[in-house]
């Protein structure tokens, strides 16, 4: 009979990696429930089922475990947006719609996070401000590529600004976002995508100046 050799204990290292995983959650959700000053390092290791003290143990600050919660949702997003038939144009930007609007719903923390430390960002540390600006950069520039694909296969206007409908997009996915966490029994995400594609591919495709000339000055 053959006796089963128990699995080796996990290297320093891995342990190590584990208790960085939790102790990521534990922030985002400490951020989440309270805002930036609510996740202390103390309850940071004490969410994450560790010691108070463990947390300045792995991250030096709290602006590396920010940093990290930011790579974490940027690479989340990354795989969800990816896709088996690379989709450009047009189908990239509907496809990013249905996934912002699918995670929203499956996790909404992440979306949170960022809602939150936006809202505080005014008095946090300059670095923290600009994690939260290159990420949102990094966003349009995707967003920008898209619509810049559109333009030239024909099925969006050549006279429109990319870098200002990028922002339009994202402050419309953002928005819907912040409505719902505000009151979610006002609406669904979900059941929101077919207006937001009819908004936001609308808003690419309708002829120049449809509603007047913008305002000067």
């Amino acid at each position: 009979m053959t006796v089963p050799v128990p699995n080796p204990p996990p290297r320093k290292q891995e342990r190590g990696t584990a208790a960085q995983r939790k102790m990521i959650e534990a922030a985002q959700s400490l951020i989440a429930e309270g805002g930036f000053g609510h996740a202390t390092m103390a309850r940071i290791g004490e969410r994450a089922g560790y010691s108070r003290g463990l947390a300045d143990y792995h991250f030096g600050s709290k602006w590396e475990i920010v940093e990290k919660i930011i790579e974490e949702i940027a690479r989340s997003w990354d795989e969800r947006i990816a896709s088996v038939e690379p989709r450009r144009g047009m189908p990239a930007l509907a496809h990013a719609i249905d996934v912002a609007m699918a995670g929203l719903e499956a996790d909404p923390t992440p979306a949170r996070v960022l809602q939150v430390l936006a809202s505080e960002a005014p008095g946090l540390e300059p670095a923290i401000r600009e994690l939260l600006a290159r990420h949102d950069e990094s966003y349009r520039r995707r967003l920008r590529r898209w619509i810049a694909e559109a333009q030239q296969d024909g099925t969006a206007r050549t006279d429109i600004d990319p870098v200002a409908a990028s922002a339009v997009i994202e402050g419309m996915l953002r928005g819907v976002g912040y409505q719902w966490m505000l009151n979610p029994d006002s609406l669904r995400p979900i059941a929101m995508v077919p207006t937001l594609r009819d908004a936001v591919l609308g808003l690419l495709a309708r002829p120049a100046g449809l509603w007047g000339a913008p305002p000067q000055g």
